[in-house]
């Protein structure tokens, strides 16, 4: 109530009735959720899937965590396998997709829907998500860099609007740590900016390679989220970026 009182000029502003910001679909920066809770309104993150239709985990009011998506709904299970992918099952899952039993095997085992999601639970049941499976760059030395843990690392860089980081192949049957950069009016260069990054990671997720995107803007999907690396016409600028 204090903070409502110290920013009632703001609330004013946002209609003056907004009593909470629940939020899902997208990955959630704790730092914007944080200005939020500072100006007086709670933030709770959740977590779903169309085929759960769709809400699977959310904050509890009391008790909220900035960077986790909560706690499992009731009638739903959450089940992570040793490579960290989430699976989930309850009365409110898909058993399958329609007409299409090859998608249906594909997605769906004993009950379970493996969601492409990696994550991990901690002792109180609270879920943190690292990124998408197919995201997750596999390096010879057998280690995996989850590339939202090196992405967040960029865009904490001064003159970094945002980052994409990808496995690229090499020459010699490995894959090197790609960082494409959407930067903004800046002086700093690219490499300052992965030199910076590098130091706040681990010697395996350390980036060795970086692009500048051309474009104003990364791709976005008709959801408003960045399209991924797996679009056709989006591979084709990397490959000319790299060259």
């Amino acid at each position: 109530k204090l903070r409502k009182l110290l920013f009632r000029s703001v609330h004013r502003q946002l209609g003056g009735s907004l009593q909470l910001l629940i939020c899902g679909g997208a990955y959630l920066d704790p730092e914007l959720a944080r200005c939020w809770e500072l100006l007086g309104i709670p933030v709770l993150q959740g977590y779903g899937t169309t085929e759960a239709a769709p809400i699977v985990t959310v904050n509890p009011l009391k008790g909220r965590r900035l960077d986790s998506v909560g706690k499992v709904l009731p009638g739903q299970d959450i089940n992570i396998i040793p490579d960290g992918e989430v699976l989930i099952r309850g009365a409110n899952v898909t058993p399958g997709y329609w007409q299409d039993p090859e998608a249906t095997e594909a997605a769906f085992e004993k009950g379970w829907y493996r969601t492409g999601d990696l994550g991990y639970l901690d002792n109180e049941g609270y879920l943190y998500l690292r990124g998408r499976k197919k995201d997750m760059i596999a390096l010879a030395s057998g280690m995996n860099v989850y590339a939202q843990d090196v992405e967040k690392a960029l865009k904490a860089c001064s003159g970094v609007k945002d980052a994409c980081v990808l496995g690229v192949p090499t020459k010699r049957s490995d894959v090197q740590v790609h960082a494409v950069l959407l930067l903004q009016e800046t002086e700093i260069s690219p490499e300052e900016i992965v030199e910076q990054a590098n130091k706040h990671l681990v010697e395996h997720q350390r980036v060795q390679v970086s692009t500048v995107w051309p474009f104003p803007e990364f791709p976005l999907t008709l959801y408003c989220q960045r399209r991924r690396w797996c679009d056709g016409r989006v591979r084709r600028v990397i490959r000319i970026c790299i060259r």
